[in-house]
């Protein structure tokens, strides 16, 4: 069972974060854990890493995860042909919600090489795609929806700003309309730069699997 805080800031790698966390309005830490350790990893392998917010609904409830699964699985794969500039490596957090409606639906930060797409129009556009042939509703894009990260700048006004806005998806209201057997977040697994000076947020190299 996972442990949940009410902290305002919460300490990642050397920096101390302010977090969407207070008095009545907890958040798991783990959550934003695993999704510190994925820009982190991102930033290892590129000196500019492009962060966006999306909100992905869907019709009808399931009581696994499995769509968004293949939405992730389906993305990766549109984005590795030359139109995307055949990027290697998709980083993402996703956490479920549900709250009076009859299907859950999905808050979700995904990371790409910034070095190579420094906006997400089109990649929002993409994944507008893929949901349309899917017959899933629009997904929501919020406002202000991105951030560009550089690498050796943890401390950097955007990072702070990107961490306090991924820290939402940690929030403990809304998940537990869900079986006990289906995870209620999902993180990709990408692994750090084994060469630790390309990789300054000092990321332990551990697996990202989705817990519960």
């Amino acid at each position: 069972m996972k442990r949940s805080i009410e902290s305002e800031f919460m300490l990642l790698g050397e920096t101390a974060y302010r977090v969407k966390a207070r008095k009545g309005w907890p958040l798991y830490p783990e959550i934003i854990d695993r999704g510190y350790e994925q820009i982190s990893s991102m930033l290892s392998h590129h000196c500019r890493v492009l962060m966006f917010r999306l909100d992905i609904r869907l019709y009808d409830f399931e009581s696994t995860n499995r769509l968004m699964t293949c939405l992730c699985k389906k993305l990766k794969q549109r984005l590795s042909v030359r139109k995307y500039h055949r990027l290697k490596r998709l980083g993402y957090l996703w956490a479920r919600e549900q709250a009076t409606s009859e299907a859950q639906h999905y808050h979700a930060i995904f990371l790409i090489d910034g070095t190579k797409i420094r906006h997400p129009a089109n990649v929002i556009k993409l994944i507008q795609d893929i949901c349309y042939r899917w017959d899933w509703p629009k997904p929501y894009t919020p406002k202000n929806c991105f951030y560009l990260l550089e690498r050796n700048e943890p401390e950097s006004l955007t990072m702070r700003l990107a961490v306090h806005r991924m820290s939402y998806l940690a929030k403990v209201n809304t998940k537990d309309k869900r079986p006990s057997t289906t995870h209620d977040y999902g993180t990709s697994r990408i692994k750090p730069r084994t060469d630790q000076k390309n990789n300054p947020m000092n990321t332990a190299d551990q697996n990202t699997e989705v817990t519960s």
